[in-house]
Parts: C-alpha cells; structure tokens; sequence
C-alpha cells in the first residue's frame, strides 16, 4: 500500500496476533516491545478483546516488524537484506 500510515494500519493485526503468544515474547524484548507484547498478550489471554490487543500494538511496533510503505521505500529498507538472505516474505 503506497500509503504508509494504512499500511501499517493494515498490518498493525498481524503483528498483533504474533505479540499474542508467549513463544514470541524474547523477539519483541530483544528490540525493546516486551512490555507491549505482555500487554497484547493479558488482552487477549485474560480478556479476549482483539481491539485492546491491537490498541497496545504502536506505529513502532508494526515498523518493527513489517516494512510498510510505497514501493521505493519498501526497496530501499530491504536492499540490506538481500546481502544475506535470498528471499524474503
């Protein structure tokens, strides 16, 4: 989506459910979201509101994770990558 503030709208449910379980905790800890990993995951463990879940999910929390953007951005962010991967999704 070339428009980025939708695009990380768009993805802000997805990062969500990840955050959800404890598997994945030390991921979002080790860049500095284990406290709003942990908050996404009582929502939803205690309380089962999906709309908490995303409301504890930030902007810089789905750019963590998601490259979002226009497609010059997109490219540009990932171009790094491509130096020690061969594919990415």
């Amino acid at each position: 989506n070339d428009n980025k503030q939708r695009a990380i709208d768009d993805s802000r449910a997805t990062v969500a459910a990840y955050s959800g379980y404890k598997e994945y905790e030390p991921f979002f800890e080790a860049i500095g979201f284990g406290d709003q990993a942990r908050a996404c995951q009582l929502s939803l463990g205690e309380h089962g509101d999906i709309a908490k879940v995303m409301g504890n999910v930030s902007d810089d929390m789905v750019e963590a994770f998601v490259t979002c953007g226009p497609i010059d951005e997109v490219l540009e962010k990932i171009e790094p990558f491509w130096d020690v991967v061969d594919s990415l999704c």
